[in-house]
């Protein structure tokens, strides 16, 4: 709250409520109750901020101020807060702008990721098929050598490895 209620103590700031029956002032529900923070009694200074707690209400407290982002405040959920409280200052153009540049970007992953993914896979097949073909042409070729050594004739050696006769001949 940015204001302060008018018959609280005047140092405390965080209030936890319980509701409670009128008549038998029991608890009414242990799992609804309200939390109210008294933000203009809230004075902690940066140097005092001892746990998580103290610095958001210090940020919610003093952001209207802060000119940059603090040092103190170095976690990823602060540094989105302040994110988002630069884009609710642009002007309706700025935003849209934002806006578009951000779904340029996005879309530029997003067809990053589907090339690579997408070229990765095809790419494999593609560099198997061309091993494989590799590896069956040497395979045919050893076997041409070897029957070439052992004097078959040239004709067997040509219908039995598929080599057409200059490749034949450069053995």
């Amino acid at each position: 709250m940015d204001f302060c209620f008018d018959d609280t103590e005047t140092d405390k700031y965080l209030h936890d409520i319980q509701l409670a029956d009128v008549e038998t002032h029991k608890q009414f529900y242990k799992k609804l109750g309200y939390i109210f923070i008294e933000l203009p009694k809230f004075n902690k200074q940066e140097t005092e901020l001892s746990n998580t707690m103290d610095k958001w209400l210090f940020v919610l407290k003093n952001m209207y101020q802060l000119e940059k982002f603090p040092v103190f405040l170095k976690k990823s959920i602060f540094e989105k807060l302040f994110k988002l409280s630069e884009m609710s200052n642009l002007s309706k153009e700025d935003y849209i702008s934002y806006i578009r540049s951000q779904m340029r970007k996005w879309d530029y992953q997003n067809i990053l990721n589907t090339a690579r993914s997408t070229g990765l896979q095809e790419g494999r097949q593609e560099g198997l098929q061309k091993g494989l073909q590799k590896g069956s042409e040497e395979e045919r070729k050893r076997i041409a050598r070897n029957m070439k050594e052992q004097g078959i004739a040239p004709d067997i050696i040509t219908i039995t490895t598929g080599l057409d006769s200059t490749a034949l001949q450069q053995l």
